[in-house]
């Protein structure tokens, strides 16, 4: 890299001037004449000369002097005088600073980089020329730029124009030629390349491009996805980039068990992409139930998504309609109940953190046994949910946090009426994950929410509100027999989880909370704690926990972290 300059400081063409220097009265005082800007004063002033006052002047110590006051780098020329006033010897420094930089231009084609180099120099503005100075912060630009991932970032050059006094600065960059992913079958490159912030003729980064490739593998087309290869483009300042895929099989049917509080059902369900359009996706899930020897297959859920709306909008859409038993708790006892509906949904990702969904939906509910004595009722309402979340690995966290808030309103939409239950829940919970050590990670999370039921008179099933007890909130209780119920919950949960080898993972756990109707009263807090096992599958962990409540012990089972 080369930097230019119309006015050039070489220290071995300087010529100092010994003439006027009176070398055996002893100094009284030393003076520096022509300091202007503040940088090149406080420079001066950091200095060690070795000319004293009270001592008499060496010419050899001058020229060490005037050769230290140079690598300041301020200065185009350092003259030396000696006056006498009044039998005072005065020894004085003539200092000629460097013409200021009073603009920086910058010449880059990504805005980002104007900002960061501009950024960089803008120190240097209203200041002398310094040659010193501008190859620190060279240096330390390219460095910080590079480890912000523009790992081809260059300063090519830096001039200064004496005309205009300004600093250009030319910035070298690659350019992204082409990316392509070898592989796809079914899915086009384009749905692909909507979802990535690096594209062609855009500015290479290796952070994004790898925030990218975790973007590609959350959206579930692929079994794997390899790391990118790179290649040289036409030109030098162009790259090639290639990702090898393997697809999923569009068309999966799949069998397993599932749970549902204590109630385990069998399932078979068909996914399959591409349904309607590329990238979409329908489900088709049915619960298989064995009563009097005869097998069932009656409950069903069907689902629909876009994940792009016709693959021309950044919004997600879905739908689904439904026809499932679900476990519920009437005065204090396990039961079932049938629930019917349709649910519509609108997804906004703001960002690849935060994103903003709307859900309609329109529920009835009725009872499996007439022993329930509840008669039927609807849901119909709209649902808003919040998410904030910057963890990378969803399946096993152990860095970030997630922030979600939720408020459902039943029935009352201001002037519209929905039907159905007139209630307003609010919902949210906050989770941190921290990696205190390479194997041990800290986990907590803090969750509440109030149920604000419209209609005192309705019997509904203990679910419509908040349910507190076993496997996935405080652990050492029942989920069967669970007296934690209300109108109201507070929840802590706080996980050490160490790794114990690739797949097996131990965990310290303490439960902590309460539902409750009315004030937070602690004495009424339920605490639970103990240790378990995960074992790491492709579905995620398989969990055993192994729990103390008050009085009981119980052991747990199931599918994912509690949280």
């Amino acid at each position: 890299m080369n930097i230019k300059w119309v006015i050039i400081c070489c220290f071995l063409l300087v010529s100092s001037v010994y003439s006027n220097i009176n070398t055996t009265q002893p100094i009284n005082d030393i003076k520096f004449v022509g300091l202007t800007s503040s940088l090149a004063q406080q420079a001066v002033e950091s200095l060690t000369l070795q000319t004293l006052s009270n001592s008499t002047a060496s010419l050899r110590q001058l020229k060490a002097d005037i050769h230290t006051i140079y690598q300041t780098g301020y200065f185009s020329e350092v003259t030396i005088n000696s006056d006498i006033i009044d039998d005072n010897h005065i020894l004085s420094f003539y200092l000629t600073e460097n013409l200021p930089i009073n603009d920086i231009t910058v010449m880059a084609s990504s805005d980002r980089l104007k900002t960061i180099v501009y950024t960089a120099f803008s120190s240097l503005l209203n200041s002398p020329l310094n040659s010193i100075t501008l190859e620190r912060l060279k240096q330390a630009t390219i460095l910080s730029t590079k480890q912000a991932g523009f790992d081809f970032f260059d300063l090519s050059d830096i001039i200064y124009d004496k005309a205009s006094q300004s600093l250009q600065i030319t910035v070298t960059e690659v350019l992204i030629e082409d990316i392509t992913f070898v592989g796809l079958e079914n899915i086009k490159p384009a749905i692909l390349i909507r979802e990535m912030t690096q594209k062609n003729d855009m500015i290479f980064n290796s952070l994004d491009l790898r925030k990218d490739r975790e973007r590609l593998i959350r959206l579930g087309y692929f079994n794997s996805i390899s790391s990118p290869e790179f290649s040289k483009g036409a030109s030098s300042n162009l790259i090639k980039i290639k990702f090898n895929v393997v697809e999923k099989k569009l068309n999966k049917i799949s069998f397993g068990l599932e749970q549902d509080q204590l109630l385990y059902y069998g399932f078979v369900s068909n996914r399959r992409h591409n349904f309607l359009i590329n990238s979409d996706l329908i489900t088709l899930k049915t619960q298989v139930q064995l009563e009097e020897s005869n097998i069932k297959f009656d409950r069903y859920a069907i689902g629909y998504t876009q994940p792009w709306l016709f693959n021309r909008y950044n919004i997600g859409g879905s739908l689904s309609f439904y026809n499932l038993e679900k476990q519920e708790v009437v005065n204090n006892q396990t039961t079932r109940s049938l629930r019917q509906g349709q649910k519509f949904g609108i997804m906004l990702p703001f960002s690849d953190f935060f994103s903003l969904n709307s859900y309609l939906k329109f529920e009835n509910i009725s009872q499996l046994f007439e022993s329930d004595n509840i008669s039927p009722y609807s849901i119909h309402s709209y649902e808003m949910v919040m998410l904030f979340e910057t963890i990378r690995n969803s399946m096993d966290p152990k860095q970030g946090s997630r922030i979600y808030f939720n408020i459902e309103q039943g029935n009352h939409l201001g002037f519209i009426k929905l039907g159905g239950l007139s209630f307003t829940r609010l919902s949210s919970s906050v989770s941190y994950y921290r990696s205190v050590a390479s194997n041990l990670v800290l986990a907590s999370r803090l969750k509440g929410g109030i149920f604000y039921p419209i209609q005192e008179s309705i019997y509904t099933y203990e679910h419509e509100y908040f349910i507190l007890g076993g496997s996935r909130s405080i652990r050492g209780y029942n989920e069967a027999n669970s007296l934690f119920s209300g109108r109201r919950h507070l929840l802590m949960n706080l996980e050490l989880r160490y790794s114990l080898l690739t797949n097996f993972q131990s965990v310290l756990f303490v439960d902590y909370g309460n539902a409750f109707n009315q004030r937070i009263i602690l004495a009424d807090f339920n605490l639970g704690y103990g240790i378990g096992l995960r074992y790491h599958t492709p579905i995620g962990p398989i969990r055993i926990d192994f729990s103390q409540g008050d009085p009981d012990f119980y052991i747990h089972f199931g599918l994912g972290h509690v949280f």
